[in-house]
C-alpha cells in the first residue's frame, strides 16, 4: 500500500509550472493588446487634431478681420494693374489668408512680360503685389520676330507691342543667337554692347534712332540710322571709341549744315573714318574725323 500511494504521488501534477507556461502565452497577447490601445489612441487624438485644424483653418480663412481692404500694386509701367490682380487672385474683400501665394506667383510669372514677382500679405488686412516687367531692348529677326530683354534672352514673340521704336537686329540664325561656342559669342557680345551704349538718350547713336542692327560674322556691325538715314559700319570691338568717333562727325556735319549728306560712315577703323555721301560716288575720308571732298 505504501508504495502505490508512492506512485501515485510522482504522478502528481505541478500547478506552478502550469502557471508559469500560460503567463507565458498570455503575455504577447497583453502586449498585443497594449499596442492596440495605444495605436487607436494615436489615431484617435490626430484624428481630432486633424479637425480642430481643419476647423481652424476655415474660421481662419474665412475671418471678417483678415479681409483685404486694399491690393497694392506697383511697378506696372505697361501692365494694368486690375489686370495683375484678376490673374493673381487677389482682390478687394478676398481673405488674404486664403489667397496661396506660391500659386498666385506662378499664375502672374506666366505673362511674358513680367520678369519678377513679389507678392506679400500685410497684416490684417492689405497685400502688396511688387512687379518688375521686362525691358525690351530690341527686336530680333529670325523670320518670326521676338523681343530681347536687357541679358539679350527672347521673351516673347513680337506683336506689334513695343512702347518705343526698336531696333531690329538682322543677319543671326536662331541656332547661333544662343549657341556656345566663341564665333556667335563674339556676335552676342558685340550686339549687346552696341544696345547698351544705346540706352542712353544723350548717345551720338540712341536706340530709338536706330532702325536696324545688321550682322554679318566676318565684317561685324552695321547700324541703319533713322535720321538720317545712314548706315554706319561698326565692325567688332572699341564701340565705346567709335560711338566717340560719330559724335565728332555728325557735329561737324551739323556745322557744315551736311548732316544728311552722307549714305555711309565706315568706322571699322575709328582712326580712318571713310564716309560716302548719298548723290555722289567718290569716298570721303581723313585721319580722325572727316574732310569735305572734290
Amino acid at each position: 500500500m505504501r508504495w502505490i500511494s508512492l506512485v501515485q504521488k510522482s504522478r502528481r501534477k505541478n500547478r506552478y509550472k502550469t502557471q508559469a507556461a500560460a503567463a507565458k502565452t498570455a503575455r504577447p497577447i497583453r502586449w498585443w493588446l497594449s499596442g492596440a490601445l495605444w495605436g487607436a489612441a494615436g489615431v484617435a487624438i490626430i484624428a481630432a487634431m486633424s479637425l480642430v485644424c481643419i476647423f481652424s483653418y476655415d474660421w481662419v480663412t474665412q475671418c471678417a478681420y483678415f479681409r483685404a481692404d486694399e491690393i497694392k500694386v506697383t511697378g506696372c509701367n505697361r501692365l494694368d494693374p486690375e489686370r495683375i490682380k484678376a490673374l493673381s487672385g487677389a482682390r478687394e474683400g478676398v481673405n488674404i489668408l486664403s489667397v496661396n501665394l506660391a500659386a498666385a506667383g506662378r499664375r502672374l510669372s506666366a505673362e511674358p512680360w513680367i520678369k519678377d514677382v513679389n507678392i506679400r500679405r500685410v497684416f490684417p488686412s492689405k497685400m502688396t503685389i511688387d512687379i518688375q516687367e521686362q525691358e525690351a531692348l530690341a527686336i530680333i529677326d529670325f523670320g518670326r520676330s521676338f523681343l530681347l530683354n536687357a541679358d539679350g534672352n527672347i521673351f516673347k514673340e513680337y506683336e506689334g507691342d513695343a512702347v518705343s521704336p526698336l531696333p531690329v537686329v538682322t543677319g543671326v540664325p536662331y541656332r547661333d543667337w544662343t549657341a556656345g561656342n566663341i564665333g556667335e559669342a563674339r556676335v552676342f557680345d558685340a550686339v549687346m554692347k552696341v544696345l547698351a551704349l544705346g540706352k542712353n538718350e544723350n548717345s551720338a547713336m540712341p536706340n530709338s534712332n536706330m532702325e536696324k542692327i545688321i550682322v554679318d560674322k566676318e565684317i561685324g556691325l552695321t547700324l541703319k540710322m533713322r535720321e538720317p538715314a545712314t548706315f554706319v559700319a561698326l565692325g567688332f570691338d572699341g564701340y565705346e571709341k567709335k560711338f566717340e568717333r560719330f559724335a565728332t562727325i555728325t557735329a561737324h556735319l551739323e556745322q557744315k549744315e551736311m548732316e544728311k549728306a552722307f549714305s555711309l560712315v565706315d568706322l571699322k577703323n575709328p582712326d580712318r573714318i571713310v564716309a560716302r555721301p548719298v548723290c555722289e560716288n567718290n569716298v570721303v575720308a581723313g585721319k580722325g574725323g572727316l574732310r569735305e571732298g572734290t
